[in-house]
């Protein structure tokens, strides 16, 4: 489709698609039907839908706050319990989506939501889809790299809630390491996946084992439902306490390491094992991640810009983004 002189209208590019458009604008405003009956509070309200200008829109609510990503840059790597204080009101959310039928299909930190009052939101349905169209399983490709499985890179791609659950676990890697995970095509040629414990070490076996099962490329190799997502995500609540977190770049992290000595945090007394070769005056505690050494700053490069950035030791959670060129600073 594309839109007229006016800029507004809508109307279908290929005359003998005209059907499918057709089909399209149907399932556009029963899908927005369907939302507007749910009322959960982690989830975007529908208020109205309508036609107009050949084409149809949904009216959400409007929410004070800020999203995800913003969230993130201000608060820097959220630790697992934070993570999953976002995402668990969320996923209960979007048990009930799925259960109309309809794929979200476009998660990602920009479409969470967190409001003035602490309340996290899935907005942004704008894309979304109903998983059970009996004329065609055809779907656009709409996708944000990095977050998007491969088989939404196909209009004839297989997809259903596996799809929407490799996001959640795109979403959980970026927001506990820092880093967008790889983007699906390129991991279809070469996987060079790394599970998010080995580039963030204060993450639980169970909860980076959960993360990375969510991310797997074939979807029957990931959980098939919320539900067993929610209980793969419950198992990090009850495992032993994470090592403590090696504030060191991401690719010296994968190298296994031997821990040879201990060392007592100046702020909680807590003893902390030291591996070897970790460089001391960037390490954090593992219980209140206050730095190790009593340094009021230290200078870290960026890997990506080279530029110098100074990085508080006494704040609880210092700026860990480059002033320079804003990327996650390897620390």
């Amino acid at each position: 489709a594309q839109r007229l002189a006016d800029r507004i209208s809508v109307f279908p590019l290929v005359p003998n698609r005209a059907d499918d458009f057709q089909q399209g604008l149907d399932g556009f405003l029963r899908e927005a039907r369907f939302l507007a009956q749910l009322n959960h509070q982690n989830i975007v309200r529908i208020k109205t839908f309508f036609k107009a200008n050949g084409t149809a829109y949904m009216v959400m609510d409007y929410y004070e706050g800020m999203n995800g990503e913003e969230y993130f840059r201000r608060k820097g790597i959220l630790t697992e319990q934070e993570a999953l204080q976002v995402f668990n009101p969320i996923l209960n959310g979007l048990k009930e989506v799925h259960g109309l039928g309809i794929l979200h299909r476009d998660i990602k930190p920009e479409n969470l939501y967190i409001t003035k009052t602490g309340r996290p939101l899935l907005l942004d349905f704008g894309t979304a889809r109903q998983e059970l169209n009996q004329r065609s399983r055809h779907f656009t490709v709409v996708l944000t790299r990095g977050f998007a499985p491969p088989e939404q890179y196909s209009e004839k791609g297989k997809q259903g809630v596996w799809s929407d659950i490799y996001a959640i676990g795109a979403t959980l890697y970026y927001l506990t390491t820092g880093k967008i995970p790889a983007d699906a095509l390129d991991r279809s040629h070469e996987d060079k996946f790394i599970p998010p414990n080995q580039l963030n070490p204060n993450l639980s076996v169970a909860f980076s084992d959960a993360v990375s099962q969510c991310l797997q490329l074939r979807p029957e190799k990931r959980p098939n439902s919320i539900q067993n997502l929610e209980t793969l995500l419950g198992k990090s609540r009850s495992t032993a306490q994470p090592v403590p977190y090696q504030a060191v770049a991401a690719a010296k992290v994968q190298q296994a390491v031997s821990v040879k000595r201990e060392m007592s945090c100046p702020k909680c007394k807590i003893q902390n094992q030291i591996p070897t070769g970790a460089d001391l005056q960037q390490l954090r505690c593992g219980k209140c991640e206050s730095f190790l050494l009593p340094k009021s700053h230290i200078l870290v490069e960026c890997k990506r810009c080279n530029s110098k950035n100074k990085v508080s030791t006494t704040e609880n959670n210092p700026a860990l983004w480059c002033g320079k060129c804003n990327s996650v600073l390897g620390i």
